[in-house]
């Protein structure tokens, strides 16, 4: 088991070969962000992923107030933006690609944000006990992984208007 801080995950994913830097908070920065670059497409665009660890505590409460405890829930978040910027006018393609797409991943977690105009993954796993299991770290990865390598072209593709959703869902 990992201990859930952005420190012990870098060091578990250095051991199986990842690169990663940890950019403390600052002014640019509102939090520390572990980040891991995670690949880069045919035309050198560079895939980095965020990953920011956050603790709240919540009041559990089932049906007897007067028992209410405090407990922290953690939660680590892994944000992927895609390096395309996406003309306005193929958004609707590519939300429309993100939500298809969305239905067959093993986390869904595609979203596009307008004011960026561009999409990205963003997946959260909350955790109560402070740690996570290496198998469920490296199945997350594997899982943004995938999405690089599937998705990622077919968002450059929309939005570069070499392809359409149609011959997209045709393939």
């Amino acid at each position: 088991m990992i201990p859930l801080t952005l420190e012990a995950i870098s060091e578990s994913l250095k051991k199986v070969g990842f690169q990663t830097r940890l950019q403390k908070k600052s002014k640019e920065f509102p939090a520390d962000i572990l980040l891991v670059p995670v690949g880069m497409d045919d035309e050198q665009k560079t895939f980095v992923l965020q990953i920011q660890h956050s603790t709240q505590d919540l009041s559990i409460n089932i049906g007897k107030p007067e028992e209410a405890k405090k407990q922290p829930l953690t939660f680590i978040t892994f944000l992927l933006g895609f390096p395309y910027e996406i003309p306005e006018k193929l958004s609707q393609d590519v939300m429309r690609m993100l939500f298809i797409a969305n239905k067959a991943l093993p986390l869904q977690g595609l979203g596009y944000s307008e004011p960026e105009k561009s999409a990205y993954f963003l997946f959260t796993y909350p955790n109560n006990e402070e740690k996570i299991s290496e198998a469920t770290l490296y199945g997350i990865l594997g899982s943004i992984g995938f999405v690089v390598d599937n998705v990622a072209p077919m968002i450059r593709d929309l939005s570069t208007n070499r392809t359409t959703v149609a011959k997209l869902l045709a393939d």
